[in-house]
């Protein structure tokens, strides 16, 4: 992947971070599970198994776009260091 789809995918995924139904939506999916968890009975291993899969999965989906970003700033990074050495190289010949 190149740098530019990097930093494109960063954006994408901070928008979408950012989104306001995107925010809403996880909130409600992890308070919803959440709320099912404490309210199921503690021998329905099944459910309280599957309940758990669901917020780890709820937390997993945000977490791949949380990597995105940090991807992102890494590479932004490594591109502005790249830049400044360039123009310290360019600046000694002149």
């Amino acid at each position: 992947m190149t740098e530019a789809e990097i930093l494109t995918r960063a954006n994408r995924a901070r928008a979408l971070l950012e989104d306001p139904m995107i925010v809403e939506a996880l909130a409600t999916i992890e308070r919803d599970v959440i709320e099912a968890f404490y309210a199921c009975p503690v021998r329905d291993d099944e459910g309280r198994r599957i309940l758990q899969r669901d917020l780890q999965l709820a937390r997993q989906f945000k977490g791949v776009l949380q990597g995105a970003i940090e991807k992102g700033k890494l590479s932004a990074n490594d591109l502005r260091e790249r830049e400044s050495f360039l123009k310290q190289a360019v600046s000694r010949f002149r």
